[in-house]
């Protein structure tokens, strides 16, 4: 399995206009059991906050970015809020 260094993380990140989406999701993977891939390091609150920062930078108008986001994290109320 391919592992991803932080400063690879980066080059995930194209501008909203490349893929005409306004909200981003960064979340980190967690192991649902035991028996699936362990995570190896815990991505510490501000290098999210980092994470925020640089998508905004590149001109996301909504980023959540933490340990516990999912895809579908508040999108119901950012769609809700953005219609």
């Amino acid at each position: 399995m391919a592992r991803e260094r932080v400063a690879q993380s980066r080059w995930y990140c194209l501008p909203p206009a490349a893929f005409s989406r306004s909200y981003l999701s960064v979340g980190q993977y967690l192991a649902p059991s035991r028996a699936h891939e362990q995570v190896r390091e815990f991505v510490q609150l501000e290098r999210f906050e980092r994470y925020r920062e640089q998508a905004r930078g590149l001109g996301f108008e909504h980023v959540e970015s933490g340990p516990y986001v999912r895809s579908s994290y508040l999108a119901e109320q950012y769609l809700a809020e953005n219609r």
